[in-house]
């Protein structure tokens, strides 16, 4: 297995098992752990500080969505975490069952809302609402803008009261597989900015390349 830093190359692998689980390229190009690390540490002190100035506390019900194999949702129960849960509908995620992380939901489809995947989060984690609901490079796996402003609707249903959403995404640079819906931090902003479900209601933007909060 090859431990890899190269976001790109990251991705590349993903959407390759994601067309052929077979290939197995996915368990060859993995992140090393320290990488899912630093983001918990950098969620843990961005939430406590302007302008979220909301510290997870540790009952607080934390939902990861795309969270792959839960390598983020472990580092979260390490830290004393434990009614974080992570939730994939990735193919190749189910097809590499191995690397499943306890506390890691598979879905049978991609990520939608309804009442269909609020029952699965009830049977899987006891819970429909979320105190915080955090998206993990999920929204460059999307089409186009309609499929990012659609992941709004599902969030909606899954919120408690007072919840607090952050989308990490990472910013479009050189080099990147054309696959994805690469785009600047300006344009991620533009758009997060027009979808009046986002306005005002406690939901922000992550930079992964430096974990500055918009």
């Amino acid at each position: 297995m090859a431990l890899v830093w190269d976001t790109a190359q990251y991705h590349e692998a993903y959407r390759t098992d994601a067309d052929d689980p077979a290939t197995g390229q996915y368990d060859r190009v993995f992140p090393p752990p320290e990488l899912f690390q630093k983001r918990c540490d950098a969620l843990i002190a961005v939430a406590a500080a302007a302008p979220i100035s909301r510290p997870i506390l540790t009952g607080d019900r934390i939902l990861i969505g795309g969270c792959g194999f839960g390598q983020l949702v472990d580092c979260f129960h390490a830290a004393g975490f434990s009614n974080c849960w992570g939730v994939d509908g990735s193919p190749h995620i189910a097809a590499n069952s191995n690397l499943i992380t306890p506390g890691t939901i598979v879905l049978e489809e991609n990520i939608r809302g309804g009442g269909r995947f609020r029952r699965s989060l009830r049977d899987n984690t006891g819970d429909d609402e979320f105190d915080w609901i955090i998206s993990e490079s999920m929204l460059e796996c999307a089409d186009n803008d309609n499929e990012v402003l659609a992941a709004n609707n599902f969030i909606q249903g899954i919120r408690a009261a007072n919840a607090t959403v952050i989308h990490m995404v990472v910013p479009l640079s050189p080099g990147q597989d054309a696959g994805y819906l690469w785009k600047s931090m300006a344009d991620w902003r533009t758009l997060h900015d027009s979808d009046n479900r986002t306005q005002a209601n406690g939901t922000f933007l992550m930079d992964l390349q430096t974990f500055e909060v918009y």
